[in-house]
């Protein structure tokens, strides 16, 4: 039998102020164990519950996360860090995604859902979301056993957000973090590794 695990709600990345009440209500009914705010503005409702801030709260570096922590939260850090930039953090206290599809852009417009490409022919998906429109990465980010780049420099959190494959890709990286073997061959033709080669320096 499996271990229990916390269940966290996750609130809206777009949140005005008749919104509030809303989510004070929604949160109230579900009584999760904790969330993952995808607006700073979360931290100041006063739930009492573990929060997480999403990626969109661009964690860039050690002064940041001193900052989150200042106000009770941890973060998912920016996925746009390559695996050495984060490697070089003084405090590991932090989250890395993992894998699944990143979300780009969120913004407060109604667009019609669908894929869009750019001038280089890549797609995106453009997905409805509470109060607007999320742009998504069309193939998910997928870091499988360069995660162990990352527990070597003594990072040990990590965030998998995805709708595909779950009970084989959370295997996978379970058996990966366990030390075990994980043949990811199959699963690895389908994904990306995004800016965790690059990064943004």
């Amino acid at each position: 039998m499996g271990s229990k695990k916390p269940l966290y709600a996750v609130t809206p990345r777009i949140m005005f102020d008749s919104d509030v009440k809303i989510i004070e209500n929604k949160i109230k009914i579900l009584k999760p164990e904790g969330l993952i705010a995808g607006n700073m503005g979360i931290l100041k409702m006063d739930f009492g519950l573990p929060t997480i801030l999403d990626y969109n709260s661009n964690g860039f570096n050690d002064l940041q996360l001193d900052y989150f922590k200042k106000l009770g939260s941890q973060a998912i850090i920016s996925p746009e860090l390559s695996i050495n930039e984060l490697a070089q953090f003084k405090n590991k206290d932090f989250i890395v995604f993992a894998h699944g599809k990143i979300r780009l852009m969120t913004i407060a417009h109604d667009m019609k859902e669908g894929k869009i490409k750019d001038e280089r022919g890549f797609e995106f998906i453009v997905k409805k979301t509470f109060n607007g429109t999320e742009i998504l990465n069309n193939k998910e980010l997928g870091m499988f056993h360069k995660i162990k780049n990352l527990t070597a420099a003594g990072i040990n959190q990590f965030y998998v957000d995805t709708d595909q494959n779950v009970e084989a890709v959370l295997n996978a990286y379970k058996r990966i973090l366990d030390g075990k073997p994980a043949n990811v061959s199959e699963l690895q033709r389908d994904y990306v590794l995004g800016w965790t080669k690059c990064g943004v320096m």
